[in-house]
């Protein structure tokens, strides 16, 4: 199931952020990116917990790049609780 919203964000040092929304089918598209610089791509979205890997390093070709790729955990919508229950005396 893909993420359906969200942002892919690419870092490139401290200063240069840009960003690529995620659509309903899980694809983005990251625009303004320098070639020969590395960027830091990371996404944030409410209905993941984490990415794997949470961040991935690219130096920017040429020509568009089309194999950024994100596994998701996600958010649990419910939990559950466990322990153990015992008699005490007689």
């Amino acid at each position: 199931m893909p993420i359906t919203e969200g942002n892919v964000l690419a870092r490139n040092g401290d200063h240069n952020i840009e960003f690529g929304v995620i659509k309903a089918d899980g694809t983005f598209r990251v625009m303004g990116l320098k070639p020969g610089n590395t960027y830091a791509f990371s996404v944030e979205s409410k209905m993941v917990e984490r990415t794997l890997p949470d961040k991935k390093s690219i130096v920017m070709a040429s020509g568009d790049n089309t194999d950024v790729s994100f596994v998701s955990i996600e958010k649990p919508s419910t939990f559950s609780i466990s322990g153990s229950a015992f008699f005490e005396g007689e």
